[in-house]
């Protein structure tokens, strides 16, 4: 159970010892700005974290760590939670308690699913919601809301950090340009459907600027054409003979 710990956290510290090099590499230079596009970044951001959670999914099949089931139902029932939180916990603990097993080498599953489309890039959009409930999730019941929080308390938690990348992902997603490395991206070029399924970004032609049409054409030529000639009155004054003696 240490070793498993250990490797989690040498991954987690390792994935945040790179995202930070790349958000400090972001701010050196425009030229190095200009090769670390915001499509770049965000394809970077989206790999590690899927390597992250591929780890996690394979320490779940780790000889051993099924016993960190126990810890879960600890958390939750034992270990100080408020009253108010009891009748959370005991409903989730009466399920989870009825098929262990499925419950974790399940989760299992879904965390190397997950894992993997993240550092594919398949199926973007929707890997990214599910990710955020499962984070969710995990953090409201296995994590006890990273709780209970007292004098011993030292961080609330991974899986709420879990959902925030999670969200950080649909929105640099959103605003960054036409992905690169992605399933999404191929699979898109060849079923355009696929497109609307994964909101896959890609990239379109410019709108035509919109024709003006006859009559406001006209318009505007007779308008310029007043203005060249300038008022009747200034015309007159300028060509018509001085008076007399």
């Amino acid at each position: 159970m240490s070793v498993v710990a250990l490797a989690f956290e040498v991954v987690v510290l390792l994935f945040v010892g790179l995202v930070s090099s790349l958000a400090l590499a972001a701010t050196v230079g425009r030229r190095l700005r200009g090769v670390l596009s915001p499509s770049v970044r965000t394809t970077a951001l989206r790999v590690l974290f899927g390597a992250v959670w591929i780890a996690d999914g394979l320490l779940r099949f780790v000889p051993g760590s099924y016993s960190q089931l126990s810890y879960w139902l600890v958390v939750m029932i034992e270990d100080g939670q408020p009253a108010w939180l009891m009748g959370w916990f005991s409903f989730w603990t009466g399920i989870i308690a009825g098929s262990p097993a499925f419950w974790w080498y399940g989760f299992g599953l879904m965390e190397l699913a997950i894992g993997f489309c993240l550092f594919t890039g398949f199926l973007r959009r929707p890997v990214y919601l599910l990710g955020l409930a499962l984070s969710i999730f995990l953090w409201t019941v296995p994590q006890g809301f990273g709780g209970p929080y007292g004098p011993g308390s030292t961080d609330m938690g991974t899986g709420i950090l879990y959902a925030v990348v999670f969200l950080a992902l649909l929105h640099l997603d959103s605003i960054s340009g036409p992905p690169r490395f992605t399933l999404d991206t191929t699979l898109g070029r060849w079923w355009p459907a696929w497109q609307r399924l994964v909101q896959a970004r890609v990239p379109t032609q410019p709108a035509a600027a919109p024709r003006e049409s006859g009559v406001s054409l006209g318009r505007s030529a007779d308008r310029t054409s007043r203005i060249e000639r300038g008022p009747a009155s200034y015309r007159d004054t300028r060509t018509s003979p001085g008076p007399r003696s």
